[in-house]
């Protein structure tokens, strides 16, 4: 078992949209964090779990920062590190702070948060 490393700093935040074929709105599917070490940890519903990791091991960060298609979705990578990195920090305790901003935000959309931040 890998031992976490308390020390790490978050160097990238994103949330990760997603259109689904034949629909003309990108929605918020999961939220991205991604350590110094280049460790990543991804909030979603379980249901979109396999699917996003997929994706994410797949493309560079710089293709889907800019969006592209696959298999009929399309998906685009917002990095919003700089503001969460400005207001909270780069800790990992950094974490929980900027899913509560985002449920909080648009609970709505972000109503796959709500089990995390109800088990933290």
């Amino acid at each position: 078992m890998k031992k976490t490393n308390n020390n790490l700093s978050i160097e990238t935040v994103y949330t990760i949209f997603v259109e689904d074929p034949d629909d003309y709105y990108f929605h918020p599917r999961g939220v991205l964090f991604i350590d110094q070490e280049s460790n990543h940890t991804l909030f979603c519903a379980d249901v979109d779990y396999n699917f996003l990791i997929k994706v994410i091991r797949k493309f560079p960060y710089s293709d889907l920062e800019n969006g592209l298609e696959y298999k009929g979705y399309e998906f685009e990578f917002k990095n919003i590190s700089d503001q969460m990195i400005a207001k909270y920090g780069n800790q990992l305790s950094l974490i929980r702070q900027v899913l509560a901003e985002l449920y909080q935000v648009s609970p709505r959309q972000y109503s796959f948060l709500e089990k995390v931040l109800q088990n933290s």
